[in-house]
Parts: structure tokens; sequence; C-alpha cells
């Protein structure tokens, strides 16, 4: 099975996906940074942001799964601002659902 994971390198996301390739599956993971590494020949680490619609598209084109891990805050840094909550995370995931919706599969 091939999954695409969106915040692979965050605590969950590297989680799962570390124990999906251990099973066998084959792990796309776009990141923001390509400089993690794994020595699993399962994980591929691809470079791209949760609002490049055009990389999320392509490479979710032939994927079985998406999951989706990546957050641009955690509680203690978004305390009391919930407008930074809207405009980091869930702006950026309404955008990658309309992104979706030009994928054959989903």
């Amino acid at each position: 099975m091939k999954i695409l994971i969106l915040g692979a390198t965050g605590f969950l996301g590297e989680l799962v996906a570390t124990r999906l390739a251990r099973e066998g599956h084959q792990i796309v993971c776009l990141v923001r940074n390509t400089d993690i590494t794994s020595s699993n020949p399962n994980i591929e680490y691809v470079q791209a942001t949760l609002d490049d619609a055009q990389a999320i598209s392509e490479y979710a084109q032939d994927t079985d799964y998406l999951l989706h891990f990546a957050w641009d805050t955690t509680p203690g840094t978004s305390k009391g601002q919930p407008t930074v909550e809207a405009v980091n995370n869930l702006l950026p995931t309404f955008q990658l659902i309309d992104a979706l919706q030009t994928v054959n599969n989903c």
C-alpha cells in the first residue's frame, strides 16, 4: 500500500510513518525540510509545504491513503490566539481539502 503523509516529521507523524514503513508499506512524506534521512528504504521524503496544492495533488494521485498530521502550532504557542490557529492551521487544511477535490482517487 502507498501512503502519503503530511507532517511526517512531527511526533505522531514520524511514529506512524516509521511503523507503516516497517510493515512494508511505501511511504511518501511531504516535509518542509528535506535534510531528514531514514534508513528505511520504504520512506521517501519530498520537500513541499501544506499550501503547495500542486505537490499535494501530484503525490496524492497514486496513493491509497493520505494521512494529515501537519500542524504549525502547539497549544503552548497559540494559547489565547485563535486567529493564529485559524490562519496557520485551519485555512491550510481547508486549502488541502480543496486541492484534493481534483485528485482522481479521492
